[in-house]
This record gives structure tokens, sequence and C-alpha cells, in this order.
């Protein structure tokens, strides 16, 4: 009875934090002795078509912990949660490609990505992102300007090591400006960073965006396989050894489209230009990967961490799947939607406090 309450009352105060969502389930392992020990054996969150108040969308969030040992004493006395020990467990999230476009401008990735390259912040662009299954282990394709030279990058992720790492392929795709973006200010910037004059005022801003021919879902496709096997690295390719500290939209045609445009914009001849001083070490438009951006960047994601206020997610593994690979009776994509590709990301979770009512994510 006690462990059917807690569970009601978990998963409302849920239910009241999100934006949106198709599904919210809380389990709770414990007799009620336990509980009444203040321990639980351990503690299931599941959710569906999640939209957090930030803006952060997912197709599947799932969490689960191991034991947990409450002190009654501080709860009683000072009407709060605190912990006795360091709850553990894993948890999965699984993103479309605008649920991962979203992701990657969410406030505590941008955060994490702080200085993410070279010392400075990797600005990733929400819009363009696709996720292409393939019988290599798929791809992930996305964007973004690293902010201390200002280059412009187009962007492959891949598993790596059996999907227990991330690798990330960056080709520059405009050219570097002659110093980095009148935008940033110099506290942007790493400290050891050397010191560059301020752009012309005829430098224009790096492009956020770009037309791409491909318009229909057989174009999409023909311009992903054209991608995997022309403008991709192998995904056995290891990411670097070094490891930094680190609404909910429909799945259909579109995707395919964002498909089609990631592959146009990776195949796309533009004229080398010789980088600028500290610019990127591959040539811009050359089809050429810079070899230190893609290190850095799939270090970067490889030990991403994200810190909900105690309650830690670490990445642990990823697969690239049709949808249909994951769903279940609490999400079931039907038609053109089951067969588009999802991110999977494996987390390994940590409860070191509990979150306030009002966490922010």
């Amino acid at each position: 009875m006690a462990t059917a309450a807690v569970e009601a009352v978990a998963s409302a105060a849920l239910r009241s934090r999100l934006r949106r969502h198709g599904h919210v389930g809380v389990s709770v392992q414990a007799s009620g002795w336990d509980m009444l020990a203040g321990r639980v054996d351990g503690a299931k969150v599941e959710g569906r078509l999640w939209e957090s108040p930030l803006g952060l969308t997912a197709r599947v969030l799932d969490v689960e912990l191991g034991r947990v040992e409450l002190d009654l004493q501080a709860v009683l006395a000072q009407q709060r949660i605190a912990l006795r020990n360091v709850p553990t467990g894993q948890a999965r999230v699984v993103f479309s490609g605008p649920d991962f476009g979203a992701f990657l401008q969410h406030p505590l990735v941008r955060t994490a990505a702080a200085r993410a390259v070279r010392g400075g912040p990797f600005l990733f662009d929400r819009e363009g992102v696709a996720v292409l299954p393939g019988p290599s282990g798929g791809v992930v394709f996305f964007s973004g300007t690293a902010a201390v030279t200002g280059q412009r990058y187009a962007l492959a992720m891949r598993p790596a090591h059996g999907g227990r790492a991330a690798s990330v392929t960056a080709t520059p795709t405009a050219p570097a400006p002659a110093a980095a973006s009148p935008s940033l200010s110099s506290s942007a910037r790493s400290p050891s960073a050397p010191s560059r004059s301020a752009p012309s005022s005829s430098a224009q801003p790096p492009q956020t965006s770009a037309p791409y021919p491909y318009r229909t879902p057989q174009a999409a496709a023909a311009a992903g396989s054209a991608t995997q096997n022309q403008a991709l690295r192998s995904s056995s390719s290891p990411p670097s050894p070094q490891q930094p500290r680190a609404s909910v939209p429909s799945t259909g045609p579109g995707t395919a489209q964002a498909t089609a445009q990631a592959g146009a914009r990776l195949q796309a001849q533009q004229q080398p230009q010789a980088p600028a001083a500290g610019g990127s070490l591959a040539t811009a438009g050359s089809d050429e990967d810079d070899p230190a951006v893609s290190a850095e960047l799939s270090a970067f994601f490889s030990a991403l961490t994200i810190d909900l206020q105690g309650a830690e997610l670490a990445f642990a593994s990823m697969r690239v799947v049709p949808a249909a690979a994951v769903a279940d009776g609490k999400w079931r994509p039907s038609g053109r939607a089951a067969e588009e590709g999802v991110l999977e990301l494996g987390l390994r979770a940590t409860l070191r406090s509990f979150p306030p009512l009002n966490v922010q994510f």
C-alpha cells in the first residue's frame, strides 16, 4: 500500500513538471517495512514522448536505480529529501533527429561544450540533424561552429568500439574568418589561447544553414547512402584518448529530407582556401577531415556527463537503429515513422543528491 502511494505521488509530480508527455510511469521495489525505514531496493522511471520545460524532447527516457537509502531524520526535521548512500544505475534515452537537435541546444549541453574544441565553445546547430541507420552501424549527421576560429563544420557521428564510444568526423564546410567571431568576448576563449585581432568590418558571420538539393525520401536515401560510402570514415576508427571534463517533433518524411540535406552538405564541393592563422588543419571545401577537431569532439561525446542538479547521467554507449527496434507497448511507431532512424544513448546514472522538485531540465 505504501509503495503504491509513493509511485502515484512520484508519477503525478513528474507529470506536473513536463510540458508534454505520452506516458509517465514510476515503479518502486520495497516492502512496507523497508519504506518505513527509508530503504528502497530499486526504483525505475519510464517516459515516452517527453518534452521538458526547457524544450528537451525524447521518444524514450528510462532511468533505473539500485538501492536507495533515505535519511528520515533529515526528511522529518528539515522537510527535505536527503540520501544516506549514493545510488547508481543505468538510463537510456532515444532521440529522433529533431530531438537530438534540441538536445544539442539545451543549456546543459551548451555548458558542457564550453571548452570542447581548442579550449573554447563548440556551437552546435539545432536544424539539419539527420539519423541514418545502416549495416555498418549507422550515422548521425549534424553541424556546428568552433567559436575560437569561427570555422563551420559538417559533422558525422558513428558508434565506435562496439558502441562504447562515439567517433565524430568533422569536415570544414566554409572558410574560417580571419579572426574569431565578433560576437564572442575574450572570456569565451581559453585563457591560454593566443589573442587575435578584431575581424574586419566586411567579415560575415558564420553561416547557420544552407540550402540542400534533395526534397524527396528517395533522394534522401540515395544521398545518405552516397555519404556513408564516400564521405565518412569507418566506424572502427577509435576516438581520441583525450577525455575532457567535461515541441516534441513528430517523425516522418521530414527526417528523411534532413538526411538528404546532411548528405548533400557533406558532399558539397567548394573552392579550396587556406585556413586563417589558428584555423582548421583541413582545407575548407576540400572534403578533408580536420583530425584535431574530430578527435576533440569524439572525446567530448564519449565523456559527456549531464548534471541534473545532483542526478548525473554519463555517456556509456550509443547505437543508431530504426525506430521500430526500440518500440515497446508504451510507444509503438507505425508506417514510415517506424523506419525512421533514432539515436539510442545508454547512460550511467548516479544520484549524488536528490534533485529539487523544480529541477531545471
